[in-house]
């Protein structure tokens, strides 16, 4: 599936948290190259429910192949056991606006700032897309740069 999205960092000090669902995810890399990211991810619903992904993404860029299939919990488990780092951990709400879901994350370093993802149908919506004034300077980090920040890794 092609992925089609902007991030932005965000001030959330004017953020309502009680009225928006929350879900928990943890995320960690299995590989890294120049165009290309594995992972899986953990992710707890409000109902407290598990599900569990490998993820691979593909390209650079606002515009990239996304794959995603869950995976039971015991496969996530062997993989989880292979990763020596410490996943990268947010809440994420999400925020209905103009038709579109901004997802809000929230780390649970301090040393990472909060950001809001927006996906898009086409590049031509996304360039076109009246953005909500509460939203700062575009984010170009991706979150395989917030997993390196956070275990002060290089990479390699």
């Amino acid at each position: 599936m092609k992925e089609i999205e902007r991030k932005f960092y965000v001030d959330i000090s004017y953020i309502d948290f009680n009225s928006l669902d929350c879900k928990f995810i943890a995320q960690s890399y299995l590989s890294k190259t120049e165009d290309q990211e594995v992972r899986i991810r953990k992710t707890r619903l409000t109902n407290n429910r598990e599900k569990y992904y490998l993820q691979v993404k593909t390209g650079v860029g606002e515009v990239r192949k996304e794959e995603s299939i869950e995976i039971k919990h015991s496969t996530y488990r062997v993989l989880k056991w292979q990763i020596k780092e410490r996943p990268l951990i947010k809440s994420r709400y999400n925020i209905e606006y103009k038709g579109k879901i901004i997802e809000l994350d929230v780390f649970i370093d301090d040393i990472l700032p909060p950001v809001v993802e927006i996906e898009f149908d086409s590049v031509e919506e996304m360039n076109n897309f009246n953005y909500p004034k509460w939203f700062g300077k575009q984010c170009k980090e991706t979150n395989y740069d917030f997993f390196i920040k956070i275990n002060n890794w290089d990479g390699n």
